[in-house]
């Protein structure tokens, strides 16, 4: 994966995003949806989406997806190498927003807090997948988006 976008300038955001497998043009798809990271103390937030086709969606399982808090490290890093390596089926992109694109955006002037920073970064990547023309038919969250009015409940404010 090539990072250097970010490393040449870490204060904002980078996406990175697989090749669009031919058959997710064709076929109906599904596409989840998943985020991690601790915010802007302790680094960057990772939003990504995974899809593929409907017909595949057993051998996606198979890789045991899963929520990326539920993977350790090893398994996170096991299962992008076969996403990899499947990619003839199987489509991502990620969004990542650095600490200090998270920080300057909920103290400015003009307040933009995480609840709505994470509702529209992955609305963002749902949209990039079908601008890529993806037949995104189904998507699903790995974790419920929460309302833009309710608090994540880890300190942030709204």
């Amino acid at each position: 994966m090539d990072l250097s976008e970010l490393e040449r300038d870490n204060t904002g955001r980078c996406r990175l995003s697989s090749p669009v497998p031919a058959v997710c043009l064709k076929e109906p798809c599904v596409l989840g949806v998943d985020e991690a990271g601790r915010g802007p103390v302790l680094g960057p937030m990772v939003y990504a989406i995974c899809y593929c086709p409907l017909s595949r969606l057993a051998d996606l399982e198979a890789l045991k997806v899963a929520d990326s808090k539920t993977l350790t490290e090893n398994e996170r890093e096991r299962l992008f190498a076969k996403m990899e390596e499947d990619g003839d089926f199987v489509g991502w992109a990620l969004d990542i927003l650095s600490p200090n694109l998270i920080s300057t955006s909920m103290l400015g002037r003009v307040k933009y807090n995480l609840n709505s920073m994470s509702h529209d970064t992955a609305a963002g990547l749902i949209q990039h997948a079908m601008d890529q023309n993806v037949k995104v038919t189904q998507w699903q969250f790995v974790e419920s988006l929460q309302g833009l009015d309710s608090d994540y409940g880890s300190g942030y404010p709204n």
